[in-house]
């Protein structure tokens, strides 16, 4: 394949083939390109060896089993990671349309049809609200509308724990009971919000998959009800090789799998038990303390200061790059999390973590279920009461938490720590936008206040549906609403 061929865009493919346009020589060079990315981010003593001499580079990769030519993949190191627009080399160009299909692959998901339609308009004004509260960042969250929890609490403990999961106390089992209302909650979940939104749910949240015996069962559940299994992440990937291979058995070839990496220690082990190949659709998170990829300020890591040396370490490494922390969650879920456990479920969505949402999520609605009808009944009231065109009725209105409007005779611009919308500065719309700002008055309220100001009502509620849409209306559910 010419060099021309591989800087081509992604064509479209079914969603689980990210590689209808590789061959089999070409899927070996992007796992082992993958492989030399997994070690760079982890390990800071890597670049400086393959950064001196051709030869020291190839023995440097060579060493850890790689056969790459180090000259023609030097900016991956030498630029801290930035994008190399200027530097296409053919192996560079293998890896950047691997990246294009992974990142076409990802929207894919994101697209889940069949959600009743309040559901649906309500997700859609989360994704839209996360594009400006949390910038670029929001781009790598999939938004799922269903994740299930198969534990309660977490034996591990991570330091930096965004979701801050409690030890473990529960496991959900699969004897004969739990079977049953597992596999009627799934049932449950696939009529009220369509196959494609299981088929999209991960089954961990603050929870590690390692810690349910049953678990390799359980996704297996799911992924012959849905057609594949929804997401994993865990971090106990060496603890027991036969586990983990049972969940590669299950996942055959399709993405959705990751393992957190705590240590340079354990990503030796995975390599170790592991080809490159095998690894060509698991991504192997480094965060180990002297990675390159940063922490999310939120859940545990909030808590005293070593969240900050750990950062600025990672910063380093990324060519002085600075990376905003008010950017980040590791919070992707806009939908229902069932936690099968202590039986309970509640509406959460992303958001930047604040001193109110500390760990990255915001609450919308929560209740606890014994049947599967439960959860069905629960998921679809709460959708109905979802608001899905304008603000709720007596809510007093007003943009988005830090968002700050500014216009000119052009354009009403919208800005927030992390990002800008712009949108034109049709009068209405202008009018309207400078009212939710002041933060004053409720739906009814405001549109008289634009009525006294000479627009009129269609024209009014337009514009004031458009800016709840669009996500710059504040959102956030009041205490004690829920």
């Amino acid at each position: 394949m010419t060099l021309a061929a591989l800087m081509a865009p992604p064509p479209e493919t079914a969603a689980e083939d990210l590689f209808a346009w590789a061959d089999a020589g070409q899927r070996e060079l992007i796992a082992q390109i993958k492989r030399l990315v997994e070690l760079l981010a982890a390990d800071p003593g890597l670049a400086p060896a393959l950064g001196q001499t051709p030869g020291q580079g190839r023995r440097a990769l060579a060493g850890r089993g790689l056969e790459l030519d180090a000259a023609q993949l030097s900016p991956l190191w030498r630029d801290g990671f930035n994008p190399w627009p200027k530097a296409h080399t053919p192996l560079l160009a293998l890896w950047d349309r691997w990246l294009r299909s992974h990142a076409a692959h990802r929207a894919r998901l994101r697209a889940i049809a069949g959600l009743p339609p309040a559901l649906a308009a309500w997700r859609d004004r989360q994704m839209a609200r996360c594009a400006l509260e949390l910038g670029p960042f929001a781009n790598r969250l999939d938004y799922p509308v269903l994740a299930f929890e198969l534990s309660k609490g977490c034996s591990i403990g991570c330091w930096f724990c965004a979701l801050e999961a409690p030890r473990l106390s529960a496991v959900f089992r699969r004897d004969d009971r739990g079977a049953k209302l597992w596999r009627e909650t799934l049932a449950a979940c696939a009529e009220v919000l369509g196959p494609a939104a299981l088929a999209n749910a991960p089954c961990y949240w603050a929870s590690e998959p390692a810690d349910n015996p049953d678990y390799p069962d359980l996704l297996a559940d799911l992924a012959a009800l849905a057609g594949r299994p929804g997401p994993t992440t865990t971090a106990a990937a060496t603890g027991d090789i036969g586990w983990t291979r049972a969940l590669l058995a299950i996942y055959d070839g399709r993405p959705g799998l990751r393992f957190s990496v705590l240590s340079l220690e354990m990503l030796a082990a995975i390599h170790a038990a592991f080809s490159p190949l095998e690894l060509l659709l698991v991504d192997c998170l480094a965060q180990n303390e002297a990675s390159a990829i940063p922490k999310s300020r939120s859940g545990r890591a909030r808590r005293g200061g070593r969240w900050l040396a750990v950062r600025q370490a990672a910063e380093a490494r990324l060519a002085g790059r600075a990376t905003d922390p008010r950017r980040e969650t590791t919070a992707c879920l806009a939908g229902f999390k069932l936690n099968m456990a202590e039986q309970t479920i509640e509406l959460l969505s992303p958001c930047a973590a604040s001193d109110r949402w500390p760990r990255g999520y915001r609450l919308h609605a929560e209740g606890s279920f014994t049947t599967a009808e439960d959860v069905g009944r629960f998921i679809k009231q709460t959708a109905e009461r979802l608001t899905p065109q304008s603000p709720p009725p007596g809510r007093v209105i007003g943009l988005g938490h830090g968002v700050v409007l500014r216009h000119n005779a052009h354009d009403l611009e919208f800005t927030s720590a992390a990002a800008k919308m712009r949108l034109p500065a049709e009068p209405a719309l202008a009018r309207v936008a400078g009212l939710a700002a002041q933060g004053k008055w409720d739906a009814a309220a405001l549109l008289d206040q634009a009525a006294a100001a000479g627009v009129g009502p269609l024209e009014a509620m337009a514009a004031l549906e458009a800016l709840f849409a669009r996500g710059l209306l504040d959102d956030d559910p009041p205490a004690g609403e829920r």
